[in-house]
């Protein structure tokens, strides 16, 4: 697994689209993109949200002055094939 800073697109409820570079773990053979729940909690808050896909970092830059539509976003958003839950359950000694 890599380490990569990646521009994600992030639907939160009563907020809307958020833009967040974040880091993440990404396996370039599978493709797969690891964001880890226990990483994301402190920077979303209590609010439910999903993350829905990858952003062009130009796009990402231009979300900073404003001069960014959600049409923008949109189109230049690489959508997620699949998710995935994985969660770790200690095993008894």
């Amino acid at each position: 697994m890599r380490i990569r800073k990646i521009p994600l697109v992030i639907h939160v409820d009563a907020a809307g689209l958020v833009l967040l570079r974040k880091t993440c773990r990404l396996c370039v053979v599978c493709e797969m993109l690891v964001a880890h729940e226990a990483e994301m909690n402190p920077l979303i808050g209590r609010r439910a949200y999903v993350i829905l896909g990858t952003l062009e970092p130009r796009t990402w830059r231009q979300g900073f002055s404003g001069s960014v539509t959600v049409q923008e976003v949109v189109g230049d958003m690489a959508d997620f094939k699949a998710y995935m839950r994985v969660d770790i359950t200690p095993g008894i000694g």
